[in-house]
C-alpha cells in the first residue's frame, strides 16, 4: 500500500467534541496511523448529507424536530463530493484536510428546506439541551451504543459543524433527489 486516506471528525480538540466515544475512538485509529511510519492523509468532514436525510423523512412525517437552539452553523458535504475531497487529498501535500459542502447554514434553515422541498407547512420542535441531555442519560440506562449516539447527536445540535467549502452539491438538489426516490441520491 502506498498511502492511506481515512475519515476521522471535525475538531475533535473541541471540549465539546473531546469526550465523545466516537471522537475518542477515531483518534485512538489516528494516533495509530500516524505512528505507523505510513504515508497518509486525514479528511475531516463538518457532517454528512446522508445524516440530514433524516430532516426530510421529518419532514414528510410533518414535524422535525432538533436539538439546541437551532442556530449552531454547518456546512454539510454529500458524499460524491467527499469523494472527490479524499482524491485530491491523496495527491495533495496537506496531511489533514477539513471539507465542507458548498453552503453554510443552520440546523433551522435545513429543516425549513427539507419542509420546502416536500412541499409541508414547516413544523419544527426544538428539544433543549437540558432536556436532551436528561434523555441521552435514560437512554444509556437501556443502551450505552445508543447512549453514545445519542450524546454526539446533542453535541452536534450545540456546536458549530463547519468547514472550508468543497463540492458542489446543495442540500436542496440532494433533498430533490431523495424525495423523488433516486437511489444514489
Amino acid at each position: 500500500m502506498r498511502q492511506f486516506v481515512c475519515v476521522s471528525m471535525q475538531d475533535p480538540e473541541d471540549p465539546a467534541l473531546a469526550g465523545l466515544t466516537i471522537a475518542v475512538a477515531h483518534e485512538k485509529v489516528l494516533a495509530e496511523l500516524r505512528s505507523s511510519g505510513l504515508d497518509h492523509r486525514i479528511v475531516r468532514p463538518c457532517g454528512y448529507f446522508s445524516d440530514m436525510g433524516a430532516l426530510l423523512t421529518m419532514a414528510k412525517r410533518g414535524r422535525a424536530f432538533l436539538v439546541g437552539d437551532r442556530s449552531n452553523g454547518m456546512s454539510p458535504i454529500h458524499g460524491r463530493d467527499l469523494a472527490q475531497v479524499f482524491a485530491d487529498s491523496a495527491e495533495g501535500d496537506e496531511v489533514e484536510v477539513e471539507a465542507g459542502g458548498p453552503e453554510t447554514m443552520t440546523q433551522q434553515k435545513a429543516a425549513l428546506l427539507a419542509f420546502d422541498v416536500v412541499g409541508k407547512r414547516p413544523k419544527i420542535t426544538g428539544i433543549p439541551l437540558r432536556a436532551a441531555r436528561g434523555l441521552v442519560r435514560a437512554l444509556r440506562l437501556a443502551s450505552e451504543q445508543f447512549g453514545d449516539l445519542g450524546e454526539f447527536i446533542v453535541v452536534a445540535g450545540e456546536v458549530d459543524g463547519l468547514g472550508p467549502p468543497r463540492g458542489t452539491t446543495t442540500l436542496r438538489s440532494y433533498f430533490e433527489a431523495l424525495a423523488a426516490g433516486e437511489p444514489d441520491a
